[in-house]
């Protein structure tokens, strides 16, 4: 995490309590609070607004790059000199800051790896965050080009507090592998402006936002450059100096706008924001920053996507049957992966069992520069009521057998596994069709059919009128008459019997009605 800035050293994480509290702990501050306070603010904000701003999103589109040993940085090209947006730990030891130009950069560290900046990638990585960040709250709003904003009152009661949710949030990116820093205030703007000012604010209260956000340098309100000059020259440095100036001189010199903008950031003015609409599938690509070359080294990017992907589907109350992994190659056609899963599921670690093994007889064409993840519609999970002392695993059915059926297709293929459904036909051979594992058909009645059945009915020869195999048989029940199949051109006109061998072993037998009156073997009994 990046340490917090030292102009706002006031907050601070052992600071943070429930949004009904106030987090001023001393008063000294809390009085100035009060004294800023206009008379047109509301007494009590109706929202809170939780900030997640991602500082290096235009890195972390090319996966772990802050575990890799070798130096790395993005530049983004400016018109006239390319400059560094961001750069992981081992370049900065190296002495590589952001906003540094390329040549200086290469100048500390010539084996630096240049990385371009991709804005639509970053979207792409902001919007699949929203969608994860939708599993607590249903307000999510996206703040190009790095930031969420989440509004968080109505979530507070369900999470046990503002600590424990905002807590909760923050590991969970770490975990997914992202670098983030939050904040919290009453209006979107002031949470904004906080989390880039300082890691970890809380601000519950209106009036305390003026004597808060008055410390905030005009660097991270994200206004143009040429604005932030002219405040400059005239000795406006930080927030505090903005509202000190009168209005109208403001607003003719720097436009109304940036005034508006002000207000709504300090709850004068109404801010609303349009809510993320999530899509109806699921999609993650992450480009490597470097050329890989095995599958192993694949596995901890691949798992932070799924565990990207539970999120989302935790989010939608959703699951998936179907995957599907491609692992992108410089001169040859992505090599593409499917998983089809027996029932719903929402589980990364299912996914990534079943992955592993899938990964197991792969062998990949050339080394691997970009991984792509794509879901089939997102389709509503229902919920079911576990007993008392049952572990309750997201995605989980409470059976062996649908895990079992999906490690089998693994190994052997889809191809060669599946179930089987009951067809409304007399005829055996007719009766029943491959259905997809699981999948429920109707049960027909009929009278007791053996296990075993043989595709094509196999001839037997006959003595003293009785049907013969290895032995002469003894027929133990029947006949059971079918006559059936007249509409189809494959009409069969036969008499059913169970026989038994003298050794002991039971068969299901028929005799052809017309014709000679030919015995055939078509069944045995287990």
């Amino acid at each position: 995490m990046t340490p917090p800035s030292k102009s706002l050293s006031l907050f601070r994480e052992e600071d943070l309590q429930p949004a009904e509290e106030a987090v001023y702990t001393s008063g000294r501050h809390a009085k100035s609070a009060h004294q800023d306070r206009p008379d047109s603010l509301p007494a009590r904000a109706s929202s809170l607004w939780l900030c997640l701003e991602f500082p290096h999103l235009c890195l972390e589109i090319y996966g772990d790059t802050f575990s890799a040993r070798q130096p790395l940085a993005v530049v983004e090209d400016s018109g006239t000199r390319s400059r560094l947006q961001a750069c992981n730990p081992r370049a900065t030891a190296l002495g590589v800051r952001p906003q540094m130009t390329l040549n200086a950069a290469l100048a500390l560290a010539p084996d630096l790896l240049i990385l371009n900046r991709n804005k639509e990638k970053e979207q792409q990585l902001l919007e699949r965050l929203a969608i994860w960040a939708g599993q607590y709250t249903a307000l999510v709003s996206l703040e190009l080009p790095n930031a969420l904003l989440l509004e968080v009152r109505g979530s507070l009661r369900l999470f046990g507090g503002l600590r424990k949710l905002s807590r909760r949030i923050r590991d969970g990116l770490i975990e997914l592998g992202y670098r983030v820093r939050w904040a919290c205030a009453p209006t979107p703007l002031a949470s904004l402006w906080l989390a880039r000012a300082t890691d970890g604010a809380v601000i519950s209260e209106i009036h305390q936002l003026p004597g808060a956000l008055g410390r905030v340098p005009l660097a991270c309100l994200g206004w143009p450059q040429e604005r932030l000059n002219i405040l400059r020259q005239m000795g406006v440095n930080v927030v505090a100096d903005c509202l000190r100036l009168p209005r109208d001189g403001f607003a003719r010199r720097l436009g109304s706008s940036w005034l508006e903008m002000l207000d709504r950031a300090m709850c004068r003015l109404p801010d609303p924001r349009r809510a993320f609409e999530p899509p109806v599938d699921f999609k993650s690509e992450i480009q490597l920053p470097y050329e890989v070359h095995e599958t192993a080294v694949l596995l901890p990017v691949l798992e932070c996507m799924l565990k990207e992907l539970q999120g989302v589907l935790l989010a939608r109350q959703a699951g998936i049957q179907r995957l599907t992994f491609c692992f992108c190659h410089l001169d040859n056609p992505a090599t593409c992966l499917k998983l089809d899963l027996v029932s719903l599921s929402r589980s990364a670690k299912h996914f990534m069992t079943l992955l592993e093994l899938k990964l197991e007889t792969v062998r990949l064409p050339s080394p691997v520069t970009a991984l792509r993840m794509q879901s089939e519609p997102l389709r509503p999970l229902q919920a079911s009521t576990a007993g008392l002392f049952s572990k309750v695993d997201p995605g989980d059915n409470g059976s062996e057998m649908p895990f079992l059926v999906e490690r089998l297709r693994v190994r052997l293929g889809t191809d060669a596994v599946h179930g089987i459904g009951m067809i409304p036909e007399h005829r055996p051979e007719a009766a029943w069709r491959f259905v997809e594992p699981g999948t429920e058909t109707k049960t027909w009645y009929f009278r007791p059919r053996p296990l075993w059945m043989l595709l094509e009915p196999q001839r037997l020869p006959e003595r003293e009128g009785l049907p013969c195999f290895d032995g002469q048989l003894i027929l133990e029940s029947g006949p059971e008459r079918i006559e059936s199949g007249w509409w189809d051109g494959k009409d069969v006109t036969r008499d059913y019997f169970v026989a038994r061998h003298p050794g002991g072993r039971r068969f299901w037998l028929f005799r052809e009605r017309r014709g000679g009156g030919e015995w055939f073997l078509h069944g045995a009994f287990g």
